[in-house]
């Protein structure tokens, strides 16, 4: 069903979401954007709703001190861990050591650990396309 389709493509972005360790500011924003942009694309393919995405949108974009009241006003409350980890990479431990690396960049990597690489990388069509 459609529903069920566009249900799993949001809890892929999710999945993917989980997997990035740390957020700066400019990779908050990022992500707000594309998330945005894939809400549009839903918003025009079904009727279906995903408030979970507006969530997102909206504590990605706002700033440490707002993020507490924004919370509180979050639809998806069965969300609330998940909001809390992307409040953790946004302002708490790992995401701190992201804040003065560029755009795109990883953040560096624990003595002893191996870099992380997000999951969400840019697909270029192919040349067959």
């Amino acid at each position: 069903s459609t529903q069920s389709t566009w249900g799993g493509a949001v809890d892929l972005l999710l999945q993917c979401i989980d997997h990035i360790p740390a957020l700066s500011q400019a990779g908050s924003e990022q992500l707000a954007c594309d998330i945005d942009y894939f809400q549009n694309v839903l918003s025009m393919l079904s009727e279906i709703p995903f408030p979970v995405l507006g969530d997102l949108i909206m504590l990605l974009r706002c700033d440490a001190q707002e993020f507490s009241v924004k919370l509180q006003e979050a639809a998806c409350v069965e969300k609330m861990a998940f909001y809390r980890a992307v409040k953790q990479k946004r302002f708490g431990g790992a995401a701190s050591a992201c804040k003065d690396s560029l755009p795109g960049t990883p953040p560096p990597a624990s003595p002893g650990r191996s870099p992380v690489r997000s999951p969400l990388r840019s697909v270029s069509p192919s040349k067959n396309d």
